[in-house]
């Protein structure tokens, strides 16, 4: 159990407070040293996502809509969430499979056919977990039309749990939408594709929201999954 005292946050009066969406506040730190470094856009989103972000202050942002011990949102492909599944213990080659522990989250697939027999194998008996009621499917269709992203990338990617009960790409694809001067779809694709090729994943505990790539993700000490 995780009993660290928050530090207690105040915000001046009369100032709206709507959470920070932290895939948004990564696009934020991607264009922000895109603007001071230069480089493609591509390989400055894949330094940022190296450094990844630990903040105390969880509370300003959105945290994952699911919470909790064994529970994390995630975005990326598939081969990236099945070496999560093995590293964490819940899938049915793991040193952990004959455990009660699962994900605890729900979990939406763009997935061939090869990759759902795939899905389908990495989780024990009974512990696949169930579809997230959120925008992904129609998100899925923004991507085709709005970014060049690969159908590699389209046709093998999962996302974990969701941000403000919607999938967190929609944020993502609303805020870059937003950007002046107008972004092209290939800078887009270029951006998400870094993004969702690497897989991240988000969590908050106690005090502190952090995001990771999954290659560099190690669970932290005093932060339970």
């Amino acid at each position: 159990m995780n009993t660290t005292e928050c530090c207690k946050e105040t915000v001046a009066k009369g100032l709206p407070t709507p959470c920070v969406n932290p895939l948004v506040y990564l696009l934020k730190l991607i264009f922000a040293k895109h603007q001071a470094a230069g480089g493609t856009l591509g390989s400055v989103t894949a330094d940022v996502l190296e450094q990844g972000f630990n903040i105390t202050g969880s509370s300003f942002f959105c945290c994952p809509d699911c919470s909790g011990e064994g529970k994390f949102y995630y975005l990326g492909g598939a081969e990236r969430f099945f070496d999560l599944a093995h590293l964490l213990g819940f899938n049915s080659l793991g040193p952990n499979a004959d455990t009660s522990y699962k994900y605890g989250c729900c979990l939406n697939k763009s997935l061939t056919a090869d990759f759902v027999e795939d899905f389908d194998e990495t989780f024990a008996l009974n512990k696949t977990p169930p579809c997230c009621a959120n925008d992904f499917g129609s998100i899925i269709q923004r991507l085709t039309n709005e970014t060049t992203l690969s159908v590699d990338i389209l046709t093998q990617m999962l996302e974990g749990s969701s941000l403000n009960g919607k999938s967190g790409i929609t944020a993502m694809l609303d805020y870059l939408n937003s950007r002046t001067p107008v972004l092209t779809k290939d800078q887009k694709g270029e951006i998400l594709t870094a993004i969702i090729g690497n897989g991240v994943v988000i969590k908050c505990n106690g005090c502190s929201i952090h995001l990771q790539k999954v290659d560099d993700f190690q669970p932290l000490p005093g932060i339970i999954y």
